[in-house]
């Protein structure tokens, strides 16, 4: 599960980049984030899971801050606070 996680994080990576301005690129990416944070911990790799999480919390947080309207940027960023909580 992880190399798959890393390799959607790539892409999205790549394709957040190509157009920055995207909040569902953001949004993409910041569930990729997510996805390897689940693999990571679910291998005891605590630390970097939480790192995957706190990544994601950063993209959610800048979404709901553009776009406070919509409930799933909102959703996601309470999502991701309960993974490191």
């Amino acid at each position: 599960a992880e190399a798959l996680a890393l390799k959607a994080l790539a892409i999205q990576k790549e394709l957040a980049a190509e157009r920055p301005d995207s909040f569902e690129l953001s949004e993409d990416l910041a569930r990729s984030y997510c996805s390897l944070g689940h693999a990571l911990t679910a291998t005891g790799r605590i630390l970097e899971g939480e790192a995957s999480f706190r990544q994601a919390r950063s993209l959610r947080e800048v979404l709901v801050v553009a776009m406070p309207e919509l409930p799933r940027y909102r959703d996601g960023l309470a999502r991701v606070h309960l993974e490191l909580a």
